[in-house]
């Protein structure tokens, strides 16, 4: 009698085959979705950090919007821009800066020099996620009150 079937030596062998082939795939696909992960919180970091300097950058531009307009301007303070579901804001703080030429050298001009310091803030509920912060020294020439030139000395990101 002939026996059918595959023979001794190969009796077994596509079971642990097959388990070895789904750990591989198992393991390439958990490291897969490890990466994708990674990429998508790296992402959502990126995109505060520039909503943030985006929000801090636009209380610079207040801030010396509001100073061409009136030379005694104070502070723009705390401004909400809103958003979903963060909300954006910035804080704005002025100091004047001392006199002396500090971008220019020209002592007959009206100047002012100012020191404006933004943080752009990005709330979740109560909670504070992200801020970023810029500085800016501002020299403003003045004529007859109205402002002839705006030279921005220094900007720094921190």
């Amino acid at each position: 009698m002939i026996a059918s079937g595959p023979p001794r030596q190969e009796a077994g062998f596509a079971f642990p085959l097959t388990l070895f082939a789904l750990t591989v795939m198992a393991l390439l696909t958990a490291a897969l979705a490890g990466v994708t992960s990674a990429e998508l919180e790296s992402g959502r970091l990126w995109e505060w950090d520039r909503r943030a300097l985006y929000a801090a950058e636009a209380g610079v531009e207040h801030q010396l919007f509001q100073l061409k307009r009136d030379r005694l301007a104070g502070p723009v303070g705390l401004v909400s821009l809103g958003g979903t579901p963060l909300d954006v804001r910035y804080v704005v703080g002025l100091a004047p800066a001392g006199p002396g030429g500090i971008c220019t050298a020209d002592p007959g001009a009206d100047e002012s020099w100012w020191e404006v310091t933004s943080r752009g803030q990005l709330w979740q509920g109560a909670s504070l996620v992200h801020e970023r912060r810029v500085t800016a020294l501002v020299e403003i020439r003045y004529a007859v009150l109205v402002p002839l030139h705006v030279t921005v000395c220094r900007w720094s990101l921190d």
